[in-house]
């Protein structure tokens, strides 16, 4: 339902799914004119968990009631196949991305993997005193 150009990654599509059937992983595919995403169920020893590759995929113009209209579908679906937990892998995030972060400090907001990873090695190489 998405249109054609739409820019969303490989690994959130129908051919993907396909893929991953065929080698024997449980998926389930998601699309609507706002969102889309597929989500592969994983087993771990101690039950299942959601993966989501790079998705869920919001389009640019998906308001927050699609964004969490589009939640709600993960979520429910988490319930309904007894995962413990969803792992998601969102596209980046800009400062007008459906997907907002309110309930996260501004300094929190502003800390990536990157960041975090430089400030280690920095503590890393400071001599000892």
């Amino acid at each position: 339902m998405l249109n054609q150009e739409d820019q969303s990654p490989l690994l959130q599509s129908k051919n993907w799914q396909k893929l991953q059937n065929d080698l024997g992983e449980t998926t389930f595919f998601e699309e609507t004119s706002k969102f889309k995403f597929l989500a592969i169920k994983k087993k771990i020893p101690f039950g299942y968990y959601l993966y989501l590759p790079y998705g869920p995929y919001l389009n640019p113009d998906a308001t927050p009631e699609d964004t969490k209209a589009c939640f709600k579908k993960i979520i429910s679906l988490a319930k309904k196949e007894s995962a413990i937990f969803i792992r998601i892998e969102p596209q980046k995030f800009t400062d007008n991305s459906p997907i907002q972060m309110d309930n996260l400090s501004e300094n929190q907001k502003k800390l990536n993997v990157a960041q975090y990873f430089n400030l280690n090695q920095k503590l890393l190489k400071k001599p000892r005193t």
